[in-house]
């Protein structure tokens, strides 16, 4: 068993060497012959000059065709040598070792099947002794001298024939060396050297997405051209000259990074590179407003908004979706808020009215998209009252107070104030009352009444009392604002005054009732002469009638007037007898 292993040992060393000699031979083919490509390629670019398109196309056919020599003369051999992939087995290499030491070939290929039979038919022990004679008769022999690794050597020609042609042509012609630059760099645009120079300051700029941009284009030299044109990304498009012999295109809404470069009179500038930023930009924006609670208003969301005037204290959030944005300034408070999934929100208390500008950046890009908001607070008004004072016909004691309130947003409570500002009495001086007035605090304009006797608090002669009425609003920002009316003073009379005014009433009492004492005379006398006209007369004509009707209506009269005075009227009327 030994001795068979032995055998199969050296068949596996002989087959490694193998696969290292193709792997060496395949490493040498593939290097000249991707050698000898690209020098051809170069060569042929050097007379052809091909557009960027062409070169691209070219390189590309050259990749492929590397990659398939290194697949073929490279991969396969590794694969074996690691035995992954092996078409070169034990029977291969028997019988290239027969070859190579003829003396063998039979007794290797009889031992090979000796020890497969013997591998099913252990047990035979006249097999497995023919076996062991046979594996030492082939135990000297040196396997692995079948393959010799200098063979190889004549391949190194085809590597050395392309590289000593590359170095000759460089010095022969320099320019070939950027032929072959032209060839590597496939993609990449290569002007011809033109009689005159191409000036831009296009080169390096960084545009900002979705904005227009001037390209600019100067010719210099001594044979300027009428006519020059922009390539970008590949699209010719005829440039605009200008007075000043200079060359502009205008770029409009530029969306992503282009390379161009110029051409005119049938040369080429070289290739340049617009570096477009992308720009921070507001896809959409709400803003929902919150009243102050004792408004009692729903919030409220507004999109796209302006301007807006709202009550003073409300509170706006604002809600940004967003795109290439890493900031959200808001000036001119300064504070800055940073994009989480695309969005941004913020929310502000409005005391005043002022503007909000809202601008966007990125690290490439400062001024992104911007929008402003003039905010217009509204405060809350102070309220207003109105009332007038109505007196009493009978008493002096008492008051009619009629009044108006109003306010923009409602009221908290209203009440009368009285203070007494004179008094002989020390402990009421200085005393105030206050007496609440029952209004409707959600109506922002309404009526009210309010009825004072001052009797109710026991008034004495020649005492006086300041009053006035308070309303207070319901300004839940600020606190309540009040308003009130102007203080009244009310002086009761004195005794003396009392006095007067009682004498000149009875005066005016007993002049009063004189004058209805002679009316009640006169009448008797109307009253005797109807009785008269109505026994005389048994049919009444219309101006008898009139007669009768004006004596009643005087009689009426009288009545009242004495009524007024009825403690000092003694005297009586006498009704016409029917």
């Amino acid at each position: 068993m030994q001795n068979e292993n032995t055998i199969l040992q050296k068949l596996e060393n002989f087959i490694r060497k193998y696969y290292k000699n193709q792997l060496l031979r395949g490493a040498i083919l593939s290097i000249s012959l991707v050698a000898i490509a690209f020098f051809a390629l170069s060569f042929i670019e050097y007379f052809a000059r091909f557009s960027t398109q062409t070169r691209t196309a070219l390189f590309s056919v050259f990749a492929v065709s590397a990659i398939a020599v290194l697949v073929w003369y490279v991969i396969r051999p590794l694969l074996g040598l690691f035995n992954v992939s092996r078409k070169f087995g034990i029977t291969e290499a028997s019988k290239l070792i027969g070859n190579h030491f003829p003396e063998v070939k039979d007794k290797l290929i009889n031992t090979l099947q000796l020890q497969e039979n013997l591998s099913t038919n252990q047990q035979n022990s006249l097999l497995s002794a023919s076996v062991e004679q046979k594996t030492n008769e082939l135990k000297p022999i040196p396997f692995v001298n079948a393959i010799s690794f200098k063979k190889n050597y004549r391949y190194v020609k085809f590597a050395l024939i392309p590289a000593l042609a590359l170095i000759f042509v460089l010095l022969v012609s320099p320019g070939f060396k950027k032929s072959s630059e032209r060839v590597v760099n496939f993609n990449q645009h290569f002007a011809i050297e033109a009689p005159f120079s191409f000036v831009t300051d296009i080169n390096g700029r960084q545009i900002v997405q979705n904005e227009t941009v001037e390209i600019p284009l100067l010719l210099e030299g001594d044979k300027i051209p009428a006519e020059a044109y922009i390539n970008i990304n590949g699209n010719r498009f005829k440039m605009k000259p200008n007075e000043s012999g200079e060359f502009n295109y205008e770029l409009k809404n530029i969306q992503k990074s282009a390379k161009i470069y110029f051409d005119a009179g049938g040369f080429s500038s070289d290739e340049y590179t617009i570096d477009i930023a992308l720009k921070p930009s507001l896809v959409g924006y709400t803003a929902t407003v919150f009243y102050p609670k004792y408004l009692n208003l729903p919030s409220e969301t507004i999109r796209n908004i302006g301007e807006l005037s709202v009550p003073q204290g409300t509170v706006i959030e604002w809600k940004f979706n967003t795109r290439n944005v890493d900031v959200l300034e808001l000036k001119p408070e300064g504070a800055k808020f940073k994009q989480e999934n695309n969005k941004i929100s913020f929310k502000r208390k409005f005391m005043k009215s002022g503007l909000i500008k809202v601008v966007t950046s990125n690290n490439e890009v400062t001024n992104g998209d911007s929008v402003f908001y003039q905010i217009n607070v509204v405060p809350d008004d102070y309220p207003r009252i109105d009332v007038e004072r109505k007196n009493d016909s009978l008493s002096n004691k008492i008051f009619y107070f009629l009044g108006d309130i109003a306010d923009d947003h409602g009221f908290t409570k209203l009440q009368f104030t009285y203070t007494y500002k004179k008094t002989n009495d020390k402990e009421k001086l200085g005393k105030s009352g206050i007496l609440p007035i029952a209004i409707n605090s959600g109506i922002a304009s309404q009526s009210f009444y309010h009825y004072w006797n001052l009797g109710a608090i026991n008034i004495q002669a020649d005492e006086e009392i300041e009053y006035y009425f308070t309303v207070w609003d319901n300004d839940g920002v600020n606190g309540a604002k009040s308003a009130k009316t102007l203080p009244t003073t009310y002086k009761a009379p004195s005794l003396k005054e009392i006095k007067e005014q009682t004498e000149e009433a009875n005066k005016e009492i007993k002049n009063s009732l004189a004058g209805a004492q002679s009316q009640a005379t006169e009448m008797e006398k109307e009253i005797l002469s109807i009785e008269k006209m109505l026994t005389e007369k048994k049919n009444l004509d219309w101006n008898d009638k009139k007669k009768i009707q004006n004596m009643l209506d005087k009689q009426k009269e009288l009545q009242e007037k004495i009524k007024k005075h009825p403690k000092q009227s003694a005297f009586r009327i006498n009704q016409p007898k029917p």
